[in-house]
C-alpha cells in the first residue's frame, strides 16, 4: 500500500491515478493519520466473490410452493 500526503495528492493527482493498479490502493494521510483512500476501479465483467452470499434460498423439498404453479405445468 502506498501513502501520500494531501499536498502530494493535490499536486500529482493525474499521475497517481495512472499509477494505481488493480491490487494496490493509495492511502492519503494528514499529520500522519489516514484520512482517505484512492482505490482502482473494479473491472467490469469480473464478479466479486461473496457479493450474493445469503441471497438465494432453495426449497428443494417443499412441494407446497409448486402447487401454486399446477396450471402452468404440462
Amino acid at each position: 500500500m502506498q501513502f501520500s500526503t494531501i499536498q502530494e495528492v493535490q499536486a500529482k493527482l493525474p499521475e497517481l491515478l495512472r499509477q494505481l493498479s488493480e491490487s494496490q490502493a493509495l492511502t492519503i494521510v494528514d499529520d500522519g493519520k489516514p484520512v482517505g483512500r484512492l482505490l482502482p476501479p473494479t473491472p467490469k465483467g469480473r464478479p466479486m466473490r461473496g457479493r450474493g452470499k445469503g441471497k438465494l434460498t432453495i426449497n428443494s423439498e417443499d412441494d407446497e410452493i409448486l402447487e401454486d404453479f399446477t396450471e402452468y405445468r404440462p
